[in-house]
C-alpha cells in the first residue's frame, strides 16, 4: 500500500496492495503523501501519562527491523535516511478541555513495549527517553524506504 501510496499524489479510492518489490521514487514529488500514523505507547517518564503526543523522532533499540532479511530481487538494497521523515500535523482528535497533549517527543522503538529486554531498559533510561512503541518503528522504516513523510501521534497504554 505504501509503495502504491508513494506512485500517486492523491490516494483516492482503494490503493492496491504491494509488497516491498518496487524502487522507492527516485526523486522527491511536489505533492508529497503523508502517511498518519495513530500508535499505542507504554509512557516511562516520571509523572502523569499524557492523553495523546507527537513523535518527533525515535531510536530503534530493535535488533531487527522492517528492511532486514530477505530482500526482494531487482529491489535496491539501501536503508533510507529517516532523519527528516517525520512531520508535525495536528493532532487526529480534539482534545477534551484540560487534556495533557505533548509534541515532538523521541520515542523508544522496542520489540515489545510491555516486556522491554534488558538492553532496552538500560538504552531507554541512558538517553532519558520518555515513551516506548513496538508498532511505530518499522511502520516509519518502510515510509521513508518510499519517500513518504510520516505524522505519528501515540495514545499511551492504560498502566
Amino acid at each position: 500500500m505504501l509503495a502504491a501510496a508513494a506512485g500517486s499524489a492523491t490516494l483516492g479510492g482503494r490503493p492496491e496492495t504491494t509488497r516491498l518489490t518496487a524502487a522507492p521514487p527516485a526523486a522527491p514529488r511536489a505533492t508529497p503523501v503523508r502517511v498518519r500514523l495513530l500508535v499505542p505507547a507504554v509512557w516511562l517518564a516520571d509523572g502523569p501519562a499524557p492523553d495523546l503526543f507527537s513523535v518527533g523522532d525515535h531510536v530503534n533499540l530493535r535488533l531487527r527491523g522492517a528492511l532486514t532479511g530477505r530482500w526482494p530481487a531487482g529491489a535496491p538494497r539501501a536503508f533510507p535516511d529517516p532523519s527528516a521523515v517525520y512531520e508535525r500535523e495536528p493532532s487526529p482528535r480534539r482534545p477534551s478541555p484540560g487534556a495533557r497533549v505533548y509534541s515532538g517527543l523521541t520515542v523508544a522503538g522496542v520489540g515489545d513495549a510491555r516486556a522491554l529486554t534488558a538492553f532496552e531498559s538500560r538504552a531507554i533510561d541512558q538517553l532519558s527517553l520518555p515513551a516506548a512503541s513496538d508498532g511505530l518503528v518499522d511502520a516509519v522504516i518502510v515510509a521513508a524506504y518510499y519517500g513518504l513523510s510520516v505524522a505519528a501521534w501515540c495514545v499511551p497504554l492504560p498502566a
